[in-house]
């Protein structure tokens, strides 16, 4: 099974575990038996976008997100 969450309660993620299908997470969790996960670098992104973006001659950019309490958008 994949599940694409942007957030997940630590209890599902115990409960997906204890079974024996094998689950990918994406960006939550932990790896551990039976469940694995991929990782994404977002500020290796947005490094790379913004380059691309300044390189076709782009000097305004702006950004919407979503809300604030998301790792991914608040990391510095």
């Amino acid at each position: 099974m994949a599940a694409i969450v942007s957030e997940m309660d630590s209890a599902l993620i115990e409960e997906l575990g204890g079974n024996r299908i094998p689950v990918v997470f994406y960006d939550v969790g932990t790896p551990r038996p039976n469940i694995t996960n991929i990782r994404v670098n977002y500020r290796r992104g947005m490094e790379k976008l913004a380059s691309y973006l300044y390189s076709l001659g782009h000097r305004r950019v702006g950004f919407v997100g979503h809300h604030a309490t998301l790792g991914p958008s608040t990391s510095a």
